[in-house]
């Protein structure tokens, strides 16, 4: 039998263009943290409840909660039929039109002065049902997706390693959205929804 020695090196092998590999399964999992899932379930109480949804921080995160416990059984029937690159589309594009719809409306209905407590609980309301329609496109597409990429992109010989940097990069943006989140919230309010 034959013993091979690999070494970390080989994940960024130009002669095996593994290097590519390597970079896309980085980028697909950094694109995965700034899909703002975190900021939901991180900072989502404080911040619904500043917009005057009306709803305590146990229902918020029951809500969200529920959506993301749902909307896995989709998401395995979609990975297989419809393809990986087809679901990261087209949850990137559903995401998107919630992320905006969420953050103008949360920025004209809910944190300008001189509007009515009943516009600003209309506004927290549609507020709540566009991030629930955010996280429901994020838990059936780019939640699963990227960690099935992972398992299918990198030879056998380097899989633990890609893997590993992949989700050291997943781990990096976590930590860095889940530390910026809140100092951006503080200064543009909803608009940080546009951010991401």
């Amino acid at each position: 039998m034959k013993v091979v020695k690999l070494d970390g090196c080989e994940c960024f092998s130009t002669r095996s263009r593994m290097w590519k590999r390597t970079l896309n399964g980085c980028m697909v999992q950094m694109r995965q943290q700034l899909n703002e899932q975190n900021f939901y379930h991180y900072y989502g109480p404080v911040f619904f409840e500043a917009a005057g949804t009306g709803l305590d921080s146990s229902a918020i995160q029951a809500i969200l909660g529920g959506i993301s416990l749902f909307m896995v059984f989709p998401a395995m029937w979609t990975i297989e039929h419809v393809g990986r690159r087809k679901s990261l589309l087209i949850g990137s594009l559903g995401q998107a039109v919630c992320a905006i719809i969420a953050g103008l409306v949360g920025q004209f209905y809910t944190d300008t002065e001189g509007v009515s407590d009943n516009t600003q609980q209309v506004g927290g309301n549609v507020m709540i049902a566009f991030a629930t329609f955010h996280l429901a496109f994020y838990f059936m597409f780019w939640g699963p997706t990227p960690w099935v990429l992972m398992g299918e992109t990198f030879p056998l010989r380097v899989r633990s390693k890609c893997i590993a940097l992949a989700a050291a990069t997943n781990w990096l943006w976590n930590f860095l959205l889940s530390y910026f989140s809140p100092l951006i919230a503080d200064d543009i309010g909803p608009l940080i929804l546009l951010v991401f």
